[in-house]
């Protein structure tokens, strides 16, 4: 890498060989691959995962400290030793903190498969996703009302499914430990008929979707610290136009993502301390009127950093 140190005496205007001004205040030149492996590891547990790697490939010394369960310890989630209690099956066997990393950049299941985390591998942070069984849905049990199936494209092996409900009403709850920044909760929803086969790959067309039109559905978020955020937004794009959507006071974010699914941001929070219980209550609603609801896919919720969303053009409404 060259003398890191070095040149930075000489933007000062020192000599090359600082070390001849023993009375100068510049600092000594030293090749930053020449120090200490336990040194580079203390800087390298610093930096993002994929800093880490980049760094990695410069020389031998920094691809050595790279696999310090130093670097990596500092990389895993908060109380993750918990965590990994509740995982699903059979724990793998893992000889470092950098293969735990690696495993949990995977999606690892918690609470009996309702619940998963994994880690973003370039960043390290840390994502939640609750299954629509780990959330609490009003009459969800009622088969006249809501079916349970496999659908294309879900992050678990079956989705929710709305027959037809006046009352439309979802909630769910986090308990975790979270790294300081803003993180975003977002439901993922789809809208479409029932199909005929409950086969994964079944195709599907708008044409049973009813009651989504006429009034928004609103969306609420509060943490046990105090925060609070509310939105809303009409879900069915294809009979509401753009303008009626502007018209509400504070319009839910929406994004299209993969085979179809959308994820609609009920609110973002900030998490100021690692060693605080973050708390989290969230839900979406729509009670004010007597009408018939529809044709809806829930697969769950979201809960990941911010920085981490989607790219979206704009936060109205747009067809994909």
């Amino acid at each position: 890498m060259g003398s890191v140190l070095g040149k930075r005496g000489n933007r000062d205007g020192g000599k090359d060989n600082v070390d001849e001004d023993p009375g100068s205040n510049k600092p000594l030149s030293l090749p930053l691959a020449e120090l200490p492996e336990d040194c580079l590891a203390c800087i390298l547990s610093h930096m993002i995962p994929r800093d880490v790697c980049r760094l990695a490939v410069v020389s031998r010394a920094f691809w050595e400290a790279s696999k310090s369960d130093m670097v990596w310890e500092r990389m895993l989630p908060v109380n993750y030793q918990e965590t990994l209690k509740q995982a699903r099956g059979e724990p793998p066997r893992l000889t470092s903190k950098r293969e735990l990393y690696d495993c949990l950049c995977q999606k690892v299941l918690l609470k009996d498969g309702k619940q998963a985390l994994w880690l973003d591998r370039a960043t390290g942070g840390v994502c939640y996703v609750l299954s629509a069984r780990a959330l609490n849905i009003a009459w969800g049990s009622d088969p006249r009302y809501w079916e349970w199936h496999p659908q294309h494209g879900s992050r678990f092996h079956e989705v929710a499914y709305l027959r037809s409900v006046c009352r439309f009403e979802v909630s769910g709850s986090l308990r975790c430990y979270l790294q300081p920044g803003a993180y975003t909760v977002s439901f993922r929803l789809q809208l479409g008929d029932e199909p005929s086969n409950m086969g994964l790959h079944s195709q599907y067309v708008v044409s049973h979707v009813r009651g989504w039109k006429l009034k928004p559905v609103k969306f609420s978020l509060s943490t046990s610290d105090g925060q609070h955020t509310e939105s809303e937004r009409y879900l069915d794009c294809t009979e509401v136009p753009e303008s009626k959507q502007l018209e509400l006071s504070n319009l839910s974010p929406k994004r299209i993502v993969d085979n179809h699914w959308v994820e609609y941001d009920v609110g973002e929070f900030n998490v100021e301390s690692t060693h605080k219980l973050v708390e989290l209550q969230f839900s979406m609603t729509e009670i004010e009127e007597g009408y018939s609801k529809s044709g809806l896919f829930l697969d769950g919720a979201i809960i990941r950093p911010s920085f981490l969303l989607p790219y979206a053009p704009n936060s109205h409404c747009f067809k994909g």
